[in-house]
């Protein structure tokens, strides 16, 4: 199972990744605050859903948040490229580090749980 230093470290990466190609396709640069958001957003379901046990892993670790999560990072992506309003772009960037967060977890021999 990933550890914390995973997700944290994945969570850098996709965040510097993430910049790379926005600015190679000329996409909305982002700020620090957005960044920050999605490197929350990476480590943040472990915080709701502690891996006390081997089967820790509940709704916050299932593929249906991740289908939501997709959706509304998608939707969230583009009003906040095509709009001024700031603070979808964290919505839209902790999103993206959940997301992250939850490929990583299905990665793993327990995978997410489909409920």
């Amino acid at each position: 199972m990933p550890d914390r230093e995973t997700h944290l470290g994945f969570g850098l990466i996709f965040v510097v990744a993430l910049y790379l190609v926005f600015q190679q396709i000329n996409f909305k640069s982002f700020t620090i605050a957005e960044a920050f958001f999605l490197y929350v957003g990476s480590i943040i379901p472990d915080i709701i859903e502690p891996a006390t046990s081997y089967n820790h892993r509940a709704f916050f670790h299932s593929w249906k948040l991740l289908a939501v999560l997709l959706v509304l990072s998608i939707l969230t992506f583009l009003i906040w490229h095509f709009s001024n309003i700031g603070f979808i772009g964290w919505i839209a960037f902790f999103c993206a580090g959940y997301i992250v967060h939850l490929l990583l977890d299905s990665t793993t021999k327990m995978s997410l749980p489909s409920e």
